[in-house]
């Protein structure tokens, strides 16, 4: 709109005439601002509900717009009734009112609105409580929330119903919503089934993907159900690699699933009108995330594994790898959840972290990768948080005997970062060894003759001889024990 007295000290009424003068009933009206609008915020949606809503100058391609499209949808903030100040009755953390305070959605965290300035994570001090004593736990990353910008990126199931319900109810929706749309997934792993949402009786459908386009050979999709109907499934594709196996004889090895972005289609005739219909779906690499080194929860381990062991107060670098299709799986959207041993719960994303551990006992990392498809959710690794540590130190491999060492490790008392419960960028470490001297087991395990050694050691010698004669050449698992727990294991092969 090239005009001054809209585009210079901007207000509401403003706001309200160009809706007025330019914007149409059946739409959202998107006002961008320039730099001489003089507002104070960064995007307002003037109302919720809403048919339109101004940006201000530098935010156009920041999440504030969908920020304010969700209040013109119907949504509230997160922190609403929750941060001092705001209206309405705070919501408890653990959820019991969340119907009928905070942002009357269930499936969002209590929010009170205190955000870390550099990353994306809840910066709230540990005395910031519920009515009931509960620490908060934000989402960052939800868009109705005042995270950093960049971190707003999802919205929950309940919002999503809540956005669908003002679509049908609130009148100045309705006009916005189409006379028909097909409603399904946007995204394509293996099979999704899609719905022409009121289609009346007497109603023709035509499914069909992708520019009408003919494959031969390896289609990207494919309607395997529901063809002429208001409900059609599809089927991801792919290609096949093709291998020549004798003259004339060809076979084709596994699908490589496809990867890209199609249009699935619906041609509705209905009372001589055409509606053409249209949605796109994604199809992303299948991949699952894994923590590099770490030993996953519920995986098959070889005897004598334990929990990987690591000192209180030491800082280390977690990364996240990808198993995929394909050779070179990018990371993005990576998020973590670790839980402390004393129950703090930190949120985090980029593809690796480094946690300090705050307390003894046991420290828990969830990786969730945010592409859609993936064999499994998330991958979460367990670590025993000790204030000491045990190592065994032999000659590897072994014949006839072996001297084993067993050396205590310990963080130095003068690190100041001991017992601090932070993930950021790793200090100077300190870490010194010395002969244990306490009692201890040594317990010698085959894969299929089992426990073939034991010794039990008395306080004082931190170095003793085990006697290796007579035993199968092979891989053996050394086991230390100590204080009643598994303290450390390692890998021994005999000749």
């Amino acid at each position: 709109v090239n005009d001054d007295y809209y585009a210079i000290d901007y207000s509401e009424e403003k706001a309200a005439s160009l809706k007025s003068k330019y914007g149409k009933s059946d739409e959202i009206t998107i006002f961008l601002l320039n730099s001489r609008a003089n507002v104070n915020y960064s995007g307002n949606a003037h109302n919720i509900v809403s048919n339109y809503m101004s940006v201000a100058y530098g935010f156009y391609n920041q999440s504030t717009v969908e920020h304010e499209m969700g209040h013109c949808l119907g949504l509230y903030h997160t922190h609403q009734g929750t941060q001092i100040g705001s209206l309405g009755c705070p919501e408890l953390v653990n959820g019991s009112n969340s119907a009928t305070c905070g942002d009357y959605i269930v499936d969002t965290h209590a929010d009170p609105c205190i955000w870390h300035l550099i990353r994306c994570s809840y910066a709230g001090p540990s005395d910031i409580v519920d009515a009931n004593g509960d620490q908060y736990h934000p989402d960052p990353y939800n868009v109705m929330s005042y995270s950093l910008k960049q971190c707003r990126t999802a919205l929950t199931e309940g919002q999503v119903v809540r956005i669908k319900e003002m679509l049908s109810t609130e009148q100045k929706l309705i006009a916005v919503s189409s006379l028909f749309s097909i409603l399904g997934s946007s995204n394509i792993c293996d099979e999704e089934t899609y719905t022409i949402e009121g289609l009346p009786e007497g109603a023709e459908v035509y499914w069909s993907f992708g520019d009408g386009l003919s494959y031969a050979m390896f289609p990207p999709l494919e309607i395997i159900d529901g063809q002429g109907t208001a409900q059609a499934t599809f089927k991801r594709g792919g290609e096949r690699e093709m291998i020549l196996v004798g003259p004339g004889q060809i076979e084709y090895g596994d699908l490589i699933p496809y990867v890209g972005t199609q249009t699935i289609r619906a041609r509705v005739t209905l009372n001589g009108s055409m509606y053409m219909l249209e949605k796109e779906v994604t199809m992303e690499e299948i991949i699952t995330p894994d923590i590099a080194g770490a030993a996953k929860i519920g995986t098959v381990a070889p005897p004598g594994t334990v929990l990987a062991m690591w000192l209180q107060g030491q800082a280390k670098t977690l990364s996240c790898t990808r198993v995929s299709y394909f050779t070179q799986a990018q990371v993005n959207n990576v998020r973590w959840t670790v839980t402390q041993p004393n129950g703090d719960v930190e949120y985090y994303s980029g593809t690796s972290i480094t946690v300090t551990p705050n307390s003894i006992g046991r420290l828990s990392v969830t990786v969730t990768d945010g592409n859609q498809c993936h064999l499994a959710n998330s991958c979460t690794a367990q670590y025993q948080i000790h204030g000491f540590m045990m190592q065994l130190d032999y000659s590897n491999p072994a014949s006839g005997s072996v001297d084993i060492s067993v050396v205590k490790q310990a963080k130095t008392e003068h690190d100041e970062s001991a017992g601090t419960s932070a993930i950021s960028t790793a200090s100077a470490q300190q870490v010194y060894e010395e002969p244990y001297m306490g009692e201890y087991r040594l317990e010698l395990w085959h894969e299929v003759y089992g426990m073939v050694r034991e010794m039990d050691v008395e306080a004082g010698n931190p170095t003793v001889t085990m006697d290796l004669g007579g035993l199968t050449p092979g891989w053996y698992y050394m086991r230390l024990i100590a204080d009643g727990e598994m303290k450390a294991v390692g890998k021994l092969m005999v000749r």
